[in-house]
């Protein structure tokens, strides 16, 4: 089952900002044809389900790492911070590309450029991909990892830690 994440982000302020330590309380879901009842403490929301067709997780995540990064969390969440503010409504993608020991994220819009290089150890073959940074900057959020390990084999970008995997896909780099 799928659910959109802006209900699940909503629910996850609304408990944070709560007076009552409610992480103690369980969660209890309900589930329609067409949608999904989650009720936590005093929060209830009621979100439709995504339906359609998707491919199989596993067929989108990198099987082997022709090239992989380790740079600082903080750094990465800055240099994404900062060239999300260059992209424009058309084009809202950041390319992310290997150098020999750092990652320069590039970005424009609207007659704006961003370039900023960050130092990183990085391995194998030099890769250049677009990717839409809410993705990656929401992942980043709910880890406290003092770096990021990304690998990929030329499609998608994945980040790794113990048993956590989370893909990012590409997007298309366009001209402006």
């Amino acid at each position: 089952m799928i659910v959109p994440p802006g209900p699940m982000r909503n629910m996850a302020k609304w408990i944070k900002g709560s007076p009552r330590d409610l992480l103690s309380e369980p969660v209890r879901m309900e589930f329609g044809e067409k949608e999904v009842k989650i009720v936590h403490g005093d929060f209830t929301v009621i979100s439709r389900r995504v339906e359609g067709s998707f491919p199989n997780f596993k067929d989108v995540i990198p099987k082997t790492a022709k090239s992989s990064v380790v740079i600082d969390k903080e750094e990465m969440v800055t240099a994404l911070t900062h060239a999300m503010r260059c992209t424009s409504a058309t084009q809202h993608a950041v390319a992310i590309e290997m150098g020999k020991s750092n990652v320069i994220f590039r970005s424009r819009g609207d007659g704006r450029k961003f370039e900023r290089a960050a130092k990183a150890v990085v391995k194998g073959k030099r890769v250049s991909l677009g990717l839409n940074p809410d993705f990656l900057l929401q992942a980043l959020k709910v880890h406290d990892w003092p770096t990021v390990n990304l690998h990929t084999d030329g499609s998608a970008w994945a980040f790794v830690s113990g048993n956590w995997t989370h893909v990012i896909m590409p997007v298309k780099l366009g001209d402006d």
